[in-house]
């Protein structure tokens, strides 16, 4: 039986989403922006002349890239809500207490 490490991310204290908290998520986030500067700079590489064309190649490799990282946040974060800030119902295995 495999070891259940923990969340990757916790919810924020303020808004909707999640901050990494471990080094699993930091490099998640990571990967994610060197994914879209790699993506940018093999565009303007390729050099495709008609804009709407390149365009539409971005903004799907944009999607796709955003997608792939909700799903991984999801599975490895808990299920996020609205926060505004500390509250008595946080925990501290699932929520990103601020000091």
């Amino acid at each position: 039986m495999k070891k259940r490490l923990g969340y990757w991310f916790k919810t924020r204290p303020y808004g909707y989403g999640w901050v990494p908290v471990t080094w699993q998520g930091v490099a998640i986030i990571i990967g994610f922006i060197l994914f879209v500067i790699t993506w940018v700079m093999l565009l303007e590489f390729l050099a495709i002349e008609d804009v709407s064309i390149f365009m539409a190649v971005y903004f799907s490799g944009l999607v796709v890239s955003v997608a792939l990282l909700l799903l991984i946040v999801r599975k490895h974060g808990p299920k996020t809500r609205w926060r505004w800030g500390k509250s008595d119902k946080d925990n501290p295995d699932t929520d990103y207490i601020v000091k």
